[in-house]
């Protein structure tokens, strides 16, 4: 590693490294995970103290992904690190390899901290930078054991998706031959394991098999026997292995193994909540009792506090005793489940069991409020909404304090939350029909909540259409196109309310043509168009329509595609964006960005096209705002910029990026200019104008025509200059309206021989020949040219004219014109880029073969260009 480069030790292993990664890919709790990181130090001193101390200090200054975090505070966390320094001296004093490992993790963490604007200390930096090279030289650039665990330790407060990468990371330094024993390293491992067995159904990516899930909870119950027989004084091992032996094997030999782990650490807080759970499920509750509240600090601790008030809840389910009795345990359990609330705001099950014992003590109305309040909290995970929403079906209580109308509306939601869980991860028509891409919680939700809705269908009750509806929308929004038809054809024939029929007849037009049945969608939107206040709507399904045909023919390589098939693609692309489709917008430019030439083809009308998308991007009515997007770096990048940016990115002729000469670069730029001026022209005349011409337009179009034949000139001066060894007696191309008794080709023929007298090398005849055509003389469809300069002529002497034509009559040898003024623009602005690119293509060559008398023109020629 070079020593001598800035900031060198931003690659040394530490939290702050970004190689580390721990960011976490959710909203993590800072709070919580304080909480929990404290618990752990106190509960089990002697446990990994380093690892905590040093994750506890990387809690003082979180990531931005972390929620809740609060002020970040480096003091506090270089005040952990010192522990940490001193727990590191303490358990490794005879270890010089470990501390050394330890020592460039906790001054890699320091470093960061120092070079903080906020807390800069410029001695301590020189000084820690000697330390880290010493540090780095002793070590080398393999991570050593210690380092991979203390990066392990943290991972696994990231959540189920770290999981698998700290168990790596924990097998590596268990390879080790010197440290590959050490019983707190395995005893780790054992528990990620066993979580990682135990979550397996929660994870929405990368889940096990069955019989992987059987071969981790083997491997996790080997690692804690292996401790315990070479341990035996390792009560929190022996709790684990108690644990493990109750749930696949023997349930009295396993709380026979976990008693004795309490007997050997009852203020073991990890041991007596393992042994209370056991005993509990076992309906011993006045043991269960007496092991909660035997634990130091107990009424401190929200896990404690919560699993004492589920034994009091438990208890009060006892017929056996009074009345009176059994609503004390309730109202007990309810004060410690609400202590737990207090503590963690998002303890879900306490949550749910606060409500569940408010609706026991018959409180129903506060019980309803507490179960909305959940429902809309913003820092509830997708899952934690749909857990709470899902106990309303699984519990026979709560559900008592909903009505049919509510519990299937809340079905409803947990519908809309799992789509949304799964979207998140998965766009595109591809949801399998087993939800297997849910994870446990949601798959439960969707099973539940399918279920409260096929109920009111299949019993007829009153509630079957809203039901249906619901299972329509559901339907759609996983792309089960083919069932959402069916039910919205049904619901067609069956629900004629104007509330809901333009949306039915919307939706079905949609479904049906994401199924490929454009004929039949069409159908649909005529029945829409003659449904009284379907406007919305039918703009909706017209655009999806216009949309569908083109992305259709889109699945097809572009390069494939017929140029009457690619006209087609554009064309229905741009009906869709009249209608006010943002995806449509979106699509359109990725496309023209392949083919920047094809603005200027004045047949497809590119640039009304994005005029059209300016305006799209403003209604407010605007469609199919949310979509898949080509590029994955733009996915958080609202749609609207990233529109904006590809409209940037097609104006822009692409040579200006190749590194021409000044001269030929600023020709390449006036054609940008002129093709963004043209496209807020047509904005102009279309939106703000409404069609009709008058002084703003007139203002505008003086201004392009202008610029129009100066870039007409003025290629033809580029192509010049690169020819002639001095500066043209001419930079003008003239409009010959007079040839006095020559005929046109001669005259223009005399005067291109003039023009190029001592060109080297000579100029081509195809270049002749393709100045001579531009005038109007020899060709009558150029007699735009001659429009183009009546106009400019006519704007610079005559002043404005606001009439909306521009007219010529005939001369000796040319016809007699008029052309709109805003077909003049358009097609002016069109035809000179392609006369212009053309010739800017010849100088071009002449550059590249190094032709030119001079060389070319430089760019500190700057006061010869035009």
């Amino acid at each position: 590693m070079d020593y001598s480069v800035e900031e060198w030790w931003k690659n040394l292993p530490c939290h702050l490294c970004p190689e580390w990664n721990l960011k976490g890919d959710r909203n993590l709790d800072v709070r919580k995970l304080q909480r929990k990181v404290e618990w752990d130090l106190k509960d089990e001193p002697d446990l990994m103290p380093i690892e905590h101390l040093l994750y506890r200090a990387f809690l003082e200054v979180p990531p931005e992904s972390y929620h809740m975090k609060g002020r970040s505070s480096p003091e506090t966390a270089l005040k952990y690190l010192k522990d940490a320094e001193e727990k590191v001296l303490e358990i490794w004093a005879n270890d010089d390899h470990a501390q050394a490992s330890y020592r460039l993790v906790i001054n890699a963490f320091r470093m960061w901290l120092y070079n903080e604007r906020s807390f800069r200390e410029t001695d301590k930096i020189n000084a820690l930078n000697e330390t880290l090279r010493d540090l780095h030289i002793a070590i080398g650039e393999t991570p050593t054991p210690h380092i991979d665990v203390v990066r392990a330790a943290a991972l696994r407060r990231l959540g189920l998706d770290r999981y698998d990468e700290a168990i790596g990371l924990l097998e590596k330094a268990l390879d080790d031959p010197e440290y590959g024993r050490n019983p707190q390293w395995l005893y780790i491992k054992a528990i990620l394991i066993g979580r990682r067995a135990n979550n397996n159904f929660h994870m929405a990516k990368g889940r096990l098999s069955d019989d992987e899930v059987k071969n981790l909870h083997s491997k996790e119950k080997s690692i804690f026997q292996s401790l315990v027989d070479n341990y035996p004084e390792f009560a929190l091992a022996r709790a684990h292995l108690g644990n493990c032996v109750y749930r696949t094997d023997s349930r009295t030999y396993g709380l026979e193994l976990v008693s004795e782990a309490y007997a050997r650490s009852p203020y073991s807080g990890t041991i007596v909540h393992i042994y209370a759970r056991l005993l509990r499920q076992q309906k011993r509750y006045l043991e269960c009792k007496n092991v909660l509240t035997s634990l130091r600090g107990w009424n401190q601790s929200e896990e404690t506090t919560y699993q004492l008030g589920l034994v009091y809840q438990k208890m009060a389910y006892n017929r056996n005793e009074p009345v009176h009795v059994r609503r004390q345990y309730r109202e007990k359990a309810l004060k410690l489940v609400s202590h737990a609330v207090e503590c963690d705001i998002n303890h879900i099950p306490a949550l749910r069991t606060k409500a569940e014992l408010t609706f026991e003590l018959g409180n129903i109305e506060e019980a309803r409020v507490m179960y909305s309040d959940f429902f809309s909290a913003k820092d509830f995970s997708v899952e934690q909404k749909i857990d709470l929403r899902c106990s309303v079906n699984r519990n026979y209580f709560l559900g008592k304090m909903f009505l049919p109308w509510q519990k299937l509306d809340n079905a409803y939601e947990i519908l809309c939350l799992c789509t949304e869980e799964y979207l998140e991860e998965n766009v595109g028509p591809s949801a399998p029909s087993d939800h297997e891409c849910f994870t446990a919680p949601v798959r439960d939700g969707v099973k539940r909540a399918f279920a409260v809705i096929d109920l009111e269908v299949y019993n007829q009750s009153p509630l079957k259409l809203k039901a249906m509806r619901y299972l329509a929308d559901i339907a759609y929004r996983m792309y089960d196109f083919r069932k959402a038809a069916v039910i919205f054809s049904e619901l067609q024939a069956k629900d004629d309310s104007p509330e809901y029929r333009p949306e039915i007849l919307q939706r079905l037009g949609q479904s049906l043509c994401a199924l490929g049945d454009i004929d039949a969608a069409k159908e649909v939107a005529i029945s829409l168009q003659a449904t009284q206040n379907a406007g919305t709507e039918y703009r909706g399904l017209i655009a999806y329509i216009h949309l569908t045909s083109a992305k259709s023919s889109l699945k097809t390589p572009w390069s494939e595609l017929s140029e009457d098939q690619r006209i087609g693609v554009l064309k229905n692309l741009s009906l869709a964006i009249n209608e006010g489709s943002i995806e449509a917008c979106y699509v359109f430019l990725i496309k023209l960005t392949d083919l920047p030439q094809r603005i200027c083809e004045e047949e497809n009308d590119i640039p009304g096209v994005l005029a059209d998308i300016r305006r799209c991007l403003t209604r407010e009515d605007g469609v199919h705002r949310e979509f898949a997007r080509d590029e994955p770096s733009n996915q958080g990048t609202p749609v609207v910029d990233v529109i904006q940016k590809l409209e940037s990115k097609v104006l822009t002729y692409p040579k200006i990026l190749t590194g021409l000469p000044l001269l030929l670069s600023t020709r390449y730029e006036l054609i940008t200019s002129i093709r963004a001026s043209l496209i807020d022209f047509r904005y102009i005349f279309k939106y703000d104008a409404g069609g009709k011409w008058g002084d703003k337009c007139q203002k505008e179009a003086e201004r392009i025509l202008t610029d129009v034949r100066n870039l007409l000139d003025h290629t033809i001066y580029s192509y010049q200059r690169a020819v002639l060894s001095e500066k043209p007696a001419s930079t003008k191309f003239p409009i010959i309206s007079d040839t006095k008794g020559n005929t046109v080709r001669e005259k223009l023929e005399e005067y291109l021989d003039w023009m190029f007298n001592d060109a080297e090398p000579a100029v081509p005849q195809s270049i002749k020949d393709f100045l001579v055509k531009l005038q109007p003389m020899t060709d009558p469809d150029n007699n735009w040219i001659n429009a183009l300069s009546h106009f400019v002529n006519d704007a610079k002497h005559k002043g404005s004219d606001y009439g909306d034509t521009v007219q010529g009559t005939a001369g000796k040898l040319c016809q007699p014109f008029e052309y709109k003024k805003e077909d003049l623009v358009r097609i002016s602005c069109c035809r000179v880029e392609v006369i212009a690119t053309r010739l800017l293509e010849y100088v071009q060559e002449l550059y590249d073969s190094k032709k030119t008398q001079q060389g070319f023109l430089l760019d500190h020629e700057k006061g010869d260009d035009q």
